[in-house]
């Protein structure tokens, strides 16, 4: 195997937004009532619970893990605290933490890989976002975890669950995969320019199966770390935006941590936002 394809500690991080407060629509129906999203273009009421009822799906039939958002865990929109950027955990529920967590055993490669993701649903403003994660973390016990092939993606995003087709939001979504490079790989970087692309493709390709892939956007650097983006925003029909993040520098750790979690979600939902706005501007 290829050690330039392994990598150590990848993420997945699923940023879904959906709308809650629609004009004329009761917004207490429960978490696990049935009523569809409902396409974004459509005239009839959006059931602001389907977020919450998507990843519950996620967890139960797609990752097979007993976790779920319930009435015991989650502010329903009659108790949620007032406030423009509320989380909607109810943090005495899940040992005093800001988010639902899980994890489960598997077995990739012949390999015993420990997985770990949690579940942070919030209010902001009048939308209802979920930051969903699964990964392998980077140490167990104060021990460093090993480092895995590429292919771990196909574990990390099974039947495709995390894409768009499949969640469905009313406000779209962002998938951010990040990936810690070794020396080798950032050695290998500086000598050859089309390295990092190639690894992305890589790691694309395991995490999409049996769909079209998005195509390469652009490439560039945040906090220190190269980071590429794929999906092309002028292909509404096709849209699937994910952005891979290979980790290299120390300022991105300090930057890229639970406490700025949050940021990043209210950004990329103003994002998609925007986006949305953009697409309904071409529509006449």
């Amino acid at each position: 195997m290829n050690q330039n394809s392994k990598i150590y500690a990848p993420n997945v991080h699923l940023f879904a937004f959906h709308l809650w407060d629609a004009l004329g629509f009761d917004s207490n129906s429960p978490v696990n009532s049935q009523q569809p999203a409902l396409n974004s273009r459509s005239n009839s009421p959006v059931n602001p619970e389907h977020l919450w009822q998507k990843c519950n799906e996620i967890l139960k039939n797609n990752l097979k893990v007993d976790a779920e958002l319930n009435s015991s865990n989650l502010y329903s929109a009659k108790t949620a605290p007032q406030g423009g950027r509320v989380n909607l955990i109810v943090e005495n529920s899940v040992n005093d933490l800001a988010f639902l967590p899980f994890e489960k055993n598997i077995e990739h490669h012949s390999q015993p890989i420990f997985i770990q993701g949690f579940a942070q649903p919030q209010r902001i403003d009048d939308s209802y976002a979920l930051g969903f994660n699964i990964s392998i973390p980077e140490e167990i016990d104060g021990i460093k975890t090993s480092n895995v092939d590429v292919s771990i993606f196909q574990e990390l995003n099974p039947d495709n669950c995390l894409l768009p087709n499949s969640v469905n939001s009313y406000f779209g979504q962002t998938l951010l995969l990040t990936a810690w490079l070794s020396a080798e790989q950032n050695q290998e970087m500086r000598q050859n320019e089309h390295f990092l692309k190639s690894l992305a493709q890589q790691c694309l390709e395991k995490f999409i199966s049996g769909q079209n892939l998005p195509t390469f956007y652009r490439q560039s650097e945040l906090f220190g770390s190269p980071i590429l983006e794929y999906g092309n925003p002028n292909q509404q029909a096709s849209y699937c935006h994910i952005l891979i993040w290979f980790l290299n520098s120390p300022a991105t750790d300090e930057i890229w941590d639970a406490a700025r979690y949050s940021d990043f979600m209210e950004l990329f939902l103003y994002r998609n936002k925007i986006l949305r706005a953009f697409w309904e501007s071409r529509a006449y």
